[in-house]
């Protein structure tokens, strides 16, 4: 399976505005204690961390010939109750690159994820519809690892930490100026990172459970 989504943490309420409440309203000494342990609810609220979990990813970068990324689980009123597994890969806006009889390659707009593989079980790219743009943005065809990160790559299935930078992919050094002399004709393209994030069970497969999808910034990468 967006990472410029700001922080979902509430700002810590002001203490002045507190002591403000408490020294101008009270009238009884009950109302006191009563204002205070409510400003102190309120304290104590404001201070605690989402439990949910969010996947925030960056703008693919260019190493030689090389690309890849970075994606980082954060904690976030945003996300979900996540056990901290799935993954990010490379994906391109090259639909209008590729030859025209290229098998599976949607040209026009898209609304949902089944739109971008008319081919089923059968498409050699796989495709995702990206909302904000309404085109589909496809996964180069060959070894997955050379321009995706996944929890199962590992075994047993990785359980990613947070705030730390997960490298993408897992075999760094995805040849893209290869993969336009090949496919693009030497054309240049718009690149980015779509990330999946499971829920407490592994959604992101086959979409059968709670699953969290998000798209980093995109990049033309020359």
């Amino acid at each position: 399976m967006a990472p410029d989504e700001p922080s979902d943490l509430p700002p810590p309420l002001p203490y002045r505005g507190l002591g403000t409440t408490l020294i101008s309203r009270p009238r009884t000494g009950i109302a006191l204690v009563v204002a205070l342990a409510g400003g102190l609810l309120a304290l104590a609220g404001a201070g605690q961390r989402p439990t949910t979990i969010d996947m925030a990813l960056s703008q693919p970068t260019l190493d030689g010939n090389g690309l890849g990324g970075t994606f980082r689980l954060h904690r976030s009123g945003a996300g979900i109750e996540s056990n901290q597994t799935g993954g990010a890969c490379l994906v391109a806006d090259i639909a209008s690159l590729l030859p025209a009889d290229t098998p599976g390659i949607v040209r026009g707009n898209c609304s949902s994820q089944a739109e971008c593989n008319p081919l089923g079980e059968g498409q050699p790219w796989n495709g995702y519809c990206v909302k904000e743009s309404r085109h589909c943005w496809y996964k180069p065809i060959g070894d997955e690892k050379q321009v995706c990160q996944k929890s199962p790559y590992a075994d047993p299935p990785a359980v990613w930490p947070l705030d730390e930078d997960i490298r993408v992919p897992a075999e760094p050094g995805f040849d893209v100026h290869a993969f336009y002399r090949e496919h693009t004709g030497n054309q240049s393209a718009r690149w980015r990172l779509i990330g999946c994030l499971n829920g407490q069970s592994p959604g992101c497969a086959d979409g059968s459970s709670e699953f969290l999808l998000r798209y980093g910034p995109p990049k033309l990468i020359r």
